[in-house]
């Protein structure tokens, strides 16, 4: 075989597989999203609340109230979930409310909102650091719940793991 050839075919298998491990290692090198979901549900005064909410923080209270109509807010427990790069995870969080996060790259997540089995939403965007995302659907007793989510940066999120291990 001529020199020239072989130096042809060395080339551009040498490219083919800088292509090839460059691809493999932008897909390995995109990172896990850490995303805080809370449960919330909207209420008129004196309607009775699940024992497992309590009353949400007044200040994000007044935040939602300025976009909803509810004129008291309560919350579950909040949740920390990692969502890998490109794979979903269904997240419960109650008895009848889940959703499904799929981590799509660049802090920008799709949503699929849940009511037992049934799909009732699916959103994609990008989640903001520390502000709040928020998905849901009105209740048959006038009520509402909301999922509410924010991305948590990473230093955050190692802090809260270190002092959860204290």
């Amino acid at each position: 075989m001529n020199v020239f050839v072989r130096k042809f075919i060395w080339s551009w298998a040498v490219a083919g597989l800088l292509v090839i491990s460059s691809s493999l290692f932008a897909a390995a090198a995109e990172p896990s999203l850490n995303v805080e979901v809370r449960l919330v549900l909207g209420s008129e005064d004196g309607k009775p609340i699940p024992a497992d909410f309590k009353k949400m923080d007044a200040a994000l209270a007044k935040t939602l109230s300025r976009s909803f109509r509810w004129t008291e807010y309560y919350e579950g427990t909040p949740q920390k979930v990692q969502a890998p790069a490109q794979k979903s995870q269904k997240v419960k969080l109650d008895e009848e409310c889940s959703i499904e996060l799929k981590n799509l790259g660049g802090s920008k997540i799709e949503v699929k909102y849940f009511i037992g089995a049934k799909q009732i939403g699916k959103t994609v965007n990008t989640l903001p650091p520390q502000n709040w995302f928020t998905v849901g659907s009105v209740d048959k007793n006038n009520s509402a719940k909301f999922v509410m989510m924010r991305l948590v940066l990473e230093k955050a999120a190692k802090k809260e793991t270190k002092e959860s291990r204290n």
